[in-house]
């Protein structure tokens, strides 16, 4: 009996300092999009992230986990190129669904994709791309605008599955949200979405594609809203910033750090465009962000509320 209840202690220790682990370990992952038949400038995008050129004083960790916002078209040969390029190490692959992703790219994403990864991939259902997946201390949430959710997820189902969703345990101490087509509302503390975010202190950024231009700001609030990122180009050159991008976000306990490394389009002369951290106790967004000095940038255009700098 006493050697039962030792190794049932024991067993809890272990459980307890490996989700201890989990929790404190660095560790980090990438954010592109749209980068369509634009292959050559995709592979500068996905060579960048697997030789990590641009990493001062190698401050991020090799990126886990890639993260694509949309527009992946062709999927099939995009995807090939995904692997060929890491084929030493490969990344785990988050697709997001776009407006340019044909019944035939979900389809191959649906069977070809996600499989591997099992029953860490949580889905809504079968022939849709609304999902979650957690990866150590965080919980990626995946948002298909182009299913019944629609593209400002308002129907009951959706707010239902995305409530639950970010329901996340303990452990999980940072959520991050995608989806496609940019979505802000000009009341967001009205807008049932944004009052679902809002309310989950655990959000750290979302993350949307579409424009072919990089974009960052807190929404709604300047100081303790959500960052709102979009991705610019992996790779799309029409009506675009003329610049691939990625942005990678590195968790490191309670604290994200988030750096956008750029290159002009068609080159591999990536570059820091800019970067900032949120460092709060208790993961609190609205606690202690430090950010380094803004970037000047040019005037630009405005997409569906969404400003963006050319």
């Amino acid at each position: 009996m006493r050697l039962t209840i030792k190794r049932f202690f024991a067993a809890l220790l272990l459980l307890v300092l490996i989700a201890s682990s989990a929790v404190a370990e660095e560790w980090a992952f990438a954010v592109i999009g749209d980068n369509r038949s634009a292959f050559a400038s995709y592979r500068h995008v996905l060579n960048e992230i697997r030789m990590q050129t641009v990493n001062p004083g190698n401050t991020f960790p090799s990126l886990d986990l890639v993260m694509a916002c949309g527009d992946l078209d062709p999927v099939d040969e995009n995807y090939a190129i995904f692997k060929q390029v890491f084929k030493s190490r490969m990344p785990s692959y988050v697709p997001v669904r776009g407006n340019h992703d044909s019944p035939a790219d979900v389809r191959f994403i649906i069977r070809e994709i996600l499989p591997p990864y099992g029953k860490s991939i949580n889905r809504l259902d079968e022939k849709d791309l609304n999902y979650f997946t957690d990866w150590k201390n965080a919980r990626l949430i995946v948002l298909d605008q182009y299913s019944s959710f629609g593209r400002s997820f308002g129907s009951a189902a959706a707010l239902k599955w995305l409530e639950n969703a970010l329901k996340a345990p303990d452990h999980i101490r940072h959520i991050f949200v995608a989806f496609h087509e940019p979505y802000l509302p000009g009341h967001a503390e009205e807008d049932a979405f944004w009052s679902l975010l809002l309310g989950q202190e655990k959000v750290r950024a979302v993350f949307a594609g579409h424009t072919h231009t990089y974009y960052k700001r807190r929404f709604p609030e300047m100081v303790s809203g959500i960052y709102y990122v979009n991705t610019g180009n992996a790779g799309q050159a029409s009506h675009s910033d003329n610049r691939q991008t990625i942005v990678e976000v590195m968790v490191n306990g309670e604290k994200v750090s988030f750096r956008v490394i750029q290159a002009p389009d068609g080159t591999s002369n990536f570059s820091i465009r800019e970067q900032w951290e949120i460092s709060g106790q208790g993961g609190d967004r609205s606690q202690n962000e430090l950010q380094s000095p803004p970037v000047l940038v040019k005037a630009g255009w405005c997409f569906f509320e969404h400003c963006a700098a050319q």
